[in-house]
């Protein structure tokens, strides 16, 4: 595939626009300063305290991260969960502010479609009216030329009042987050050996401190939001002047100014769009997913007055054009481990939690934050490599390095648990990798997908019982069974018999015979 270039627009200062520019300090002060209404806090001070109550270790590690070391500021009402404050969905056409937005779209020409395929899992949909979808979107191009999707939809609450959010999924989060307990830190970052390791105690967990991967949801993320609403609303990126928020929305009073807001959702709908060109023509391929984790940017406005709407979908469209494309050159162009403001490092993906992923650059089997307008090329690269896997000539040393790469890098949640899986029982059990069981089992469950995510926790299972450790084999093979799809209901039926013949208990063992019996009888490889 062709090197993407930046295409700037006219008038514009080009490296007010690259993804180094986002990380500047004065940037996040510009920020501050701009959004100087909504009280930016430090990290500590908008948290919970007893997210942050660590014990020594981890303490130096969050007081020397990036954020909290560069006393950087985060605005928390930029991400207060709207369901959390009273307000849900409603379709658009039931909705007055949904209906004047479509009309100003309308009155301006504006292409858009409604989202009427709903996924109820990663293989089915329903499909839903125009009258009672929930979402609107609206195809826009980054910087680079690259499709991506801008969307509506309305909250409203139970006293009727409606806002619109207008926004667009700028992160595709690769795995769902697992809480992970282990971090690796380096004392001195020039030397690469002087390696810490991490782990939080059972009373830090007890206490209620976060997580390591959830500093990227609760920390990272929400700062580099800030500064990417900035740029995002300000006239002049280029600036390093401390200017007023009513530059970019002139002609409104304070109160119809929209307000910034992000979520991350987990599972959540994604439209992944490609973009191909033959030279002569460009086509935008696309494919409706579950991702694992879907950060979203936008803002919020109730405004019905047509003119209103307008200024304020000027100003903000072009901003996620803006958003989009800074985190693609970040992506693209910045995400080497010694690049300075390095993109992974930034969003805090899970590979910065191991330093042999986090000085390589690999994924390494954590999330991984990705620009939603690279997503659909990955998918793509993923699903062949998946594909080629059962190729004739394939050696089984190729499958074993396709298995690999598919599991660490690859995405899509269907093709990954299913690689994990049969990595899991043709690879891991034979030669007793243990220690991987136990770190790649719980993100082919964690990533939901029908049968497979069954099938790993049954595998996990199988795993515990050739080690003997029953009790865990026990609750892996139950919470299988407890899974709606019952795959599994053959394969965790005969293992718990066997396990509570070896036990003693033979009224529990033939009633896991008979349930085994009933699946249809299952004929083990491990026993």
């Amino acid at each position: 595939m062709a090197e993407k270039q930046m295409s700037y627009p006219e008038g514009s200062v080009p490296a007010s626009l690259h993804w180094l520019h986002v990380g500047r300090r004065v940037t996040s002060e510009l920020a501050d300063s701009w959004f100087e209404s909504f009280n930016p806090k430090s990290v500590r001070d908008s948290l919970f305290k007893e997210w942050t109550a660590y014990d020594d270790l981890a303490k130096i590690a969050l007081d020397t991260s990036l954020v909290v070391g560069n006393e950087y500021k985060i605005i928390s009402e930029f991400s207060a969960s709207m369901t959390n404050i009273g307000y849900e969905y409603v379709p658009i056409l039931q909705s007055e502010l949904g209906k004047s937005i479509l009309k100003t779209l309308d009155d301006n020409e504006m292409v858009y479609y409604f989202e009427n395929n709903l996924l109820i899992d990663d293989f089915q949909f329903v499909e839903v009216d125009d009258e009672f979808a929930l979402r609107v979107h609206l195809p826009w191009e980054t910087y680079f030329g690259s499709r991506f999707m801008q969307s509506f939809v309305i909250y409203r609450n139970a006293e009727g009042n409606e806002e619109c959010y207008w926004h667009s999924p700028v992160l595709y989060g690769s795995r769902p987050m697992l809480g992970r307990n282990y971090y690796e830190i380096l004392t001195d970052i020039e030397d690469p050996d002087s390696i810490v390791e991490i782990n939080l105690s059972k009373e830090e967990r007890e206490r209620g401190v976060l997580a390591f991967d959830d500093w990227s949801r609760e920390i990272y993320l929400p700062w580099l939001a800030k500064s990417l609403f900035y740029l995002a609303e300000t006239p002049f990126p280029s600036s390093i002047m401390n200017m007023s928020r009513s530059l970019a929305f002139s002609g409104l009073n304070e109160a119809q100014f929209p307000i910034p807001h992000m979520q991350i959702e987990n599972r959540a709908q994604l439209l992944a769009v490609g973009t191909r060109s033959n030279g002569e023509r460009v086509t935008y391929p696309a494919l409706n997913i579950l991702a694992p984790q879907q950060m979203q940017m936008g803002w919020l406005f109730s405004t019905q007055d047509s003119k209103s709407q307008l200024q304020i979908l000027s100003r903000i469209t072009d901003g996620l054009v803006r958003v989009n494309s800074y985190l693609q050159d970040g992506y693209l162009n910045h995400n080497e481990p010694e690049s300075p403001f390095c993109f992974d490092g930034v969003v805090f993906s899970g590979n910065q939690l191991e330093r042999k992923f986090a000085d390589t650059g690999m994924q390494g089997g954590y999330y991984r934050w990705i620009p939603t307008p690279e997503v659909f090329d990955l998918l793509e690269q993923t699903e062949e490599l998946w594909a080629s896997i059962d190729e004739p000539d394939k050696t089984q040393e190729q499958k074993n390095s396709l298995y690999a790469w598919i599991g660490d890098e690859g995405i899509g949640n269907a093709a990954v648990a299913s690689c994990l899986n049969d990595g899991m029982y043709s690879i891991f059990i034979p030669n007793e990798y243990w220690g991987a069981f136990d770190f790649y089992a719980p993100t082919a469950f964690r990533l939901d997908v029908k049968d497979q995510s069954t099938n790993a926790m049954s595998n996990w299972g199988v795993a515990h019982y050739i080690q003997g450790n029953f009790e865990m084999a026990i609750k892996c093979f139950e919470i299988a069974l407890d899974r709606e799809d019952k795959f599994a209901e053959d394969e965790a039926s005969f293992y718990l018999s066997k396990i509570y013949e070896k036990q003693g208990d033979l009224a529990k063992s033939e009633e896991y015979r008979k349930r085994c019996e009933a699946a249809g009888g299952y004929e083990p490889t491990y026993i």
